[in-house]
């Protein structure tokens, strides 16, 4: 998979319109605040939106040595603000 970062700074805005929290799948509430994105996989443009403390888990993740290099999908059962899967506790893990 090609992963082009477009905007990944991690830049926070106060949301205008709900979504859904792209690495836990959470709703992001109206006036909420989150982390804009927007890149590029395999030449096709998209943008997202995260909580704060999810953007920080999946930068912590990717840095991680259990990383998947294929990535994440979007809503696919991340912890919200954890660096691992819903429902899978490494041990030792807070």
């Amino acid at each position: 998979m090609s992963y082009e970062p477009i905007d990944d700074s991690g830049r926070i805005v106060q949301l205008r319109k709900a979504a859904s929290c792209e690495w836990c799948g959470q709703q992001l509430a109206v006036g909420e605040q989150a982390v804009t994105r927007t890149y590029r996989i395999q030449g096709e443009f998209h943008s997202g939106r995260m909580h704060p403390e999810c953007y920080s888990a999946m930068r912590d993740y990717f840095a991680g040595p259990d990383c998947d290099a294929d990535g994440f999908f979007d809503g696919h059962a991340m912890a919200r603000g954890k660096p691992y899967e819903a429902g899978l506790h490494p041990q030792g893990a807070s």
